[in-house]
């Protein structure tokens, strides 16, 4: 038991920290793209992924049980982004260190298998309601 709370703790140290790094890496991102951001249809669609980055992070940090699949895509979203400014020739050192991040953050996150811990801790705070709903 003590091991199992152990765990837990851990991986929401964890879940904060790298939600926190990478919604502040995100804004960061978006911030930088409403700076130098010149109007066309494309920028546009950049907004959005930078937006839901910032929300699949928060989710992270609040240890959602989506969380890992949302980031997942968005590593993807966010390579695509990353080739497009290579393409264009533009570079942005946040743009590459917030895609770079994000592939780390999804190797790690599937490496040690947090998608089936958030998923059980889900499953936990459910019971747990369910136990505590007519009791209180």
């Amino acid at each position: 038991m003590k091991n199992a709370h152990l765990q837990q703790k851990k991986d929401e140290t964890l879940c904060v920290t790298l939600g926190t790094v990478g919604a502040a890496l995100a804004v960061t991102c978006l911030y930088q793209h409403f700076v130098f951001m010149i109007s066309f249809w494309l920028t546009h669609i950049l907004t959005v992924i930078y937006i839901a980055s910032i929300i699949a992070y928060v989710m992270l940090a609040k240890q959602k049980k989506l969380a890992p699949l949302f980031i997942l895509v968005i590593a993807f979203l966010l390579f695509f982004d990353s080739l497009l400014l290579v393409y264009t020739r533009t570079f942005s050192l946040i743009v590459f260190m917030f895609t770079l991040f994000n592939i780390i953050v999804v190797i790690v996150m599937y490496t040690i298998g947090l998608p089936k811990r958030l998923h059980q801790y889900y499953l936990d705070q459910k019971a747990e309601n369910e136990f505590w709903e007519d009791k209180i």
